[in-house]
């Protein structure tokens, strides 16, 4: 693929104004080269470790070379979600350009892509190895191209597939990749149309003594049901489905829930339960208090069961164990979600169950909530299991330019210090004009967990040159409301939702101030022709 000798090539030309000339290896000329790929590099003699994506950098004389591990397959598409492609030397030549060159990149397109300028650039005297900082690293990009003809929505067709281009390009700077398919969605969604017939009891049993999708939510759609997660025919059926697709690069079996809460009220589900000291009241009548609930069609009838977290760490466990029989490199991958989201007070899984936890954390979030995701992931680990962060707070504050990359940014630190080993961000809005900080925030520090919060702010502001200052009381000003929601507190914060409340932060006063600031950026921008332009991205995103 050229891709990694095309952005090389790009990026030189952005920081010097020379253009590279690409040639294949076959022709080799004389004086200094950048040689690309494994099979370049093994004539020399230089090797990379086999993980995933890991790269080599080295200098030998007057050849660089730069080789990583990659397989076959299209480097780059217009959306990088469930793209499997392993990119080992695309992923050296960024280290190169980030470290090494000072490339940036803030936001998708050129106007987004920070390069220092040099009349000539020196071959670094460097012997590095590395590879991305998880194992699985996701941000969840959609082209929605069924909204692309919709009137308003883009300006035209072509205008769409060259931002989600952009984008892509984007994520896979910040070296978000999917180098195996260690891919958990809510893997049942199709399980009643297949089994319902016949095989009833794989699914959950309601109050009402039906095994079938709740009527009280999402209009009792069946890819909704949630399963009867006890019942060893059920673990059977899942790893013998596995078994007929599986393949040694696929170790992972999806066992994620449907997207729903557990709901099974049979007794051997129950028994796997661990009583709940946040349930308010007698551990006995949980059931019953369900019952009522549901005669009622209260939609929340189930939140009187309790936390089920032990009864759905033991179902990924079982899952595990079954699969083990036959395959002793087999690995399950859970979700920690809706009523399973907490960690298991007893129960104890093995480190080869991934779990992917949706931290329980929306805005208006509270240090209180904060701390107690905090608490809960450390008690995952202590349960055994290894984490991705699955969170959905990247959809909070619809368009509005609502300024959370401080407080991401310590979180996502927290728990890349804590045993994460991956990433699943849902998802990637696109709003890089009103919420570009966030954005970047959650990419540099997904990359590279070890920065502090404040150097990649400090990263973003500078590519404003002499409207640094004045762009950081603007991002000030959009913290400050941030930090400060209305009393009583918004309920909610999510993609569809906070449009409806969110004129009670962003105020006309609030927006004329944050115009203000930009006025002033721009103006202080006077003279510095691309400072200028990223100003006005700005301020085209705030209006």
């Amino acid at each position: 693929d050229l891709l990694p000798a095309e952005e090389l090539q790009l990026h030189v030309r952005l920081i010097t104004g020379a253009a590279l000339p690409i040639v294949a290896a076959s022709r080799e000329p004389e004086g200094n080269l950048i040689l690309l790929g494994a099979e370049a590099a093994g004539r020399a003699g230089v090797t990379f470790c086999s993980e995933p994506n890991a790269w080599v950098i080295r200098r030998q004389k007057d050849r660089l070379y730069l080789a990583g591990d990659d397989s076959r397959g299209p480097v780059m598409m217009t959306q990088t979600i469930n793209n499997y492609v392993r990119r080992g030397t695309l992923f050296a030549v960024y280290d190169l350009l980030e470290k090494h060159l000072g490339v940036r990149w803030l936001w998708p397109g050129e106007l987004g892509t920070v390069t220092p300028k040099a009349a000539s650039l020196s071959l670094p005297d460097c012997d590095a190895q590395g590879k991305p900082a998880f194992l699985f690293s996701r941000f969840r990009d959609s082209t929605v191209c069924d909204h692309f003809e919709k009137p308003g929505a883009w300006s035209s067709v072509q205008s769409a597939h060259r931002f989600f281009r952009e984008q892509a390009r984007w994520l896979i700077r910040h070296r978000f990749s999917m180098p195996c398919t260690m891919n958990a969605s809510h893997a049942f969604t199709g399980w009643w149309e297949t089994y319902g017939q016949e095989h009833p009891e794989y699914f959950n049993l309601l109050p009402d003594g039906t095994r079938r999708s709740d009527p009280t939510y999402c209009d009792g759609k069946p890819q909704y049901v949630s399963l009867c997660v006890s019942n060893p025919a059920l673990h059977r059926q899942i790893v013998e489905n596995w078994l007929a697709v599986r393949s040694p690069w696929q170790p992972y079996i999806d066992a994620d829930e449907n997207d729903t809460c557990g709901k099974c009220v049979c007794e051997r589900c129950l028994s796997w339960d661990v009583p709940d000291p946040d349930l308010g009241f007698p551990w006995a009548e949980r059931v019953e208090r369900a019952r009522k609930a549901f005669a009622a069609a209260d939609p929340e009838w189930w939140k009187s069961l309790g936390s089920f977290s032990d009864r759905y760490a033991r179902f990924y466990q079982a899952v595990l164990d079954e699969a083990r029989r036959h395959d002793p490199a087999a690995k399950v991958l859970g979700l920690a979600y809706a009523n399973f989201v907490k960690a298991p007070r007893e129960a104890k899984v093995s480190p080869d169950v991934v779990f992917f936890v949706t931290v329980p954390q929306y805005y208006p979030f509270t240090e209180a909530t904060r701390q107690a995701n905090r608490q809960d992931w450390i008690r995952w680990a202590g349960a055994g299991a290894s984490q991705v962060l699955r969170p959905n707070y990247m959809l909070e504050g619809g368009s509005m330019p609502l300024f959370l990359a401080r407080r991401r940014g310590e979180d996502l630190k927290f728990f890349a210090d804590n045993g994460m080993i991956g990433s699943d961000f849902d998802s990637l809005t696109g709003q890089f004009g009103a919420m570009g900080p966030t954005l970047y925030m959650t990419a540099r520090l997904n990359d590279n967990p070890a920065l502090s919060v404040e150097t990649v702010l400090d990263e973003y502001l500078a590519a404003f040159g002499p409207a640094a200052e004045a762009v950081r009381a603007y991002v000030g000003t959009l913290e400050s409301v941030a930090d400060n929601p209305p009393d009583p507190p918004l309920k909610g914060g999510g993609w569809f939702t906070y449009g409806v409340f969110g004129y009670q932060q962003f105020t006309p006063e609030v927006m004329a101030a944050a115009q203000e600031r930009l006025d002033a950026a721009a103006a202080q921008a006077a003279g510095d022709a691309l400072a200028g332009r990223r100003v006005a991205y700005l301020a085209k995103g705030l209006r």
